[in-house]
This record gives C-alpha cells, structure tokens and sequence, in this order.
C-alpha cells in the first residue's frame, strides 16, 4: 500500500505469475487531507489499512475495496506516523498506535 500528499492510498497485489506488481484499487485524492503513513492490521477476519492524516485523522480501511470503515478521532495535530501492535508479551493483539505534530501518541 502506498499514501501520498493528494491524500490519496493505492493498494497493489503481487501478479499472479510474480513478475510485477498490479494496482488492486485507488481511493481518490483528498487535497485538504494528505496522507503521511499507512499500516496493516486486522479486525475479525478481515484485513484493514490504517492511514495517517493530516487532517488530525486515522481512518481505518477496508483492504477489500479502500473504503473507510472508521474515522479514528484524538489528536488535534497531523498524524505523522501510525503502527498495529501485533503482539503484547506473546499474545496476538490489534491496537493501532498513533503519534502526531500535537507532540501524543495514542493507543
């Protein structure tokens, strides 16, 4: 997955015979809200991107299809980056940690 200023986030796939890549889907651009990170997680089943915004925004994706499943709210400064804890002493877990320009990060 890829994210840009124009806010936009692009997903591709491995071609089937792995001699390149090909685009799954686009999100279209969002001048206001550019994008600085994006991160793999999951929810049940279901594979999910999480992207930072700049507009003080985490949106959480569906890897299926890029549309947003959820719009995370806390920070009042650009998120710059964002990672899914994967595992806590051992034990799988899903938290999506966030830091922004408002000098916090979130879990």
């Amino acid at each position: 997955a890829t994210v840009c200023w124009d806010g936009s986030c692009d997903l591709f796939q491995l071609d089937a015979d792995g001699s390149g890549f090909a685009r799954a889907w686009k999100r279209p651009a969002r001048p206001s809200s550019g994008l600085y990170a994006v991160s793999f997680g999951l929810q049940g089943d279901n594979q999910i991107i999480a992207t930072a915004c700049m507009d003080s925004l985490c949106h959480l994706l569906s890897a299926t299809d890029g549309r947003i499943l959820q719009s995370l709210k806390g920070h009042t400064g650009e998120v710059n980056s964002l990672n899914f804890q994967r595992r806590v002493s051992g034990e799988l877990t899903n938290r999506l940690v966030s830091g922004s320009d408002d000098m916090t990060c979130m879990v």
